[in-house]
């Protein structure tokens, strides 16, 4: 069911097979829900108005408007667009909005398609069919002419894109120079002319010395080893044992061989004896 039929049918202007008939017409003829409810008889084009500016609260356009549009309202929507929803720009101003009469405010699929086209804000207004129908006809021309030049304009599109056009072939890799090789390192100097007066330095040629070989500050002399520091000397040395054995009987003492003796403890001569 329509949004226009569901509204009268809830306004109480039309029955629930009134409604019925109305779709069915419109699917079988391919026409508008306002169309079809005229060409029914189900309601006249003042009631029908003046119930969809009423309940939409939408402004009315009347034919003396109409008339009188400017070239520049006009071209903002197509002729082909405005004749399949029978609509008719009517201002547009610098904000983008556009106000549009249409037939069939409700129709939710000429609102998007009319956006769409336009790519503006649309303000939807209300006509009535027959005088949408002499504006399309003063300002866009017949239907039957404005359908006739949109289909040619649509073959004639198809046939250019048919056309066979010139092909720019570029060569192909092989017969292009190649491109040169980034060098692993960075460039340190200027390739001359005359290879051969590039030093060679060890095995390397003098390509590989300037782009790919080592650089000339890594070449630096090896340093000279360091020797090791000298090992400290122990504290006390002490003599061998058999010479204090040997300097002891020559002194007619006794010979001290112990530890605490060995250490220079005070008083360890006294307890050995």
């Amino acid at each position: 069911m329509s949004v226009l039929g569901t509204m009268m049918l809830r306004a109480g202007l039309l029955s629930e097979s009134q409604v019925a008939a109305a779709n069915e017409q419109a699917a079988t003829r391919s026409t508008s829900h306002v169309d079809a409810i005229l060409e029914l008889g189900l309601a006249d084009e003042d009631t029908l108005v003046a119930f969809l500016a009423s309940k939409l609260m939408i402004p009315r356009v009347r034919s003396a408007v109409l008339e009188r549009l400017d070239q520049h309202t006009l071209e903002r929507v197509p002729a082909l667009l405005a004749w399949d929803f029978k609509c008719m720009p009517v201002s547009f101003d610098e904000m983008g909005n556009l106000t549009v009469a249409m037939s069939d405010p409700t129709d939710e699929r000429a609102i998007r398609a009319i956006a769409e086209q336009t790519n503006s804000y649309l303000v939807r207004a209300v006509a009535s069919a027959s005088d949408l129908r002499r504006a399309l006809d003063r300002h866009y021309g017949a239907e039957h002419e404005v359908r006739e030049r949109a289909a040619a304009q649509l073959s004639e599109g198809v046939n250019e894109s048919a056309r066979p056009t010139e092909l720019n072939i570029e060569p192909s890799q092989s017969d292009q120079a190649p491109a040169p090789v980034a060098a692993p390192y960075m460039q340190v100097g200027v390739i001359p002319e005359d290879d051969d007066d590039v030093p060679v330095r060890g095995n390397h040629g003098a390509a590989e010395e300037v782009n790919s070989g080592p650089h000339e500050h890594a070449y630096e002399p090896a340093a000279a080893p360091v020797a090791a520091p000298p090992v400290a000397a122990p504290y006390v040395t002490a003599p061998p044992v058999a010479g204090r054995v040997a300097v002891a009987r020559a002194r007619g003492r006794p010979a001290q061989t112990g530890f605490a003796h060995q250490a220079g403890i005070p008083g360890a001569a006294s307890r050995t004896r």
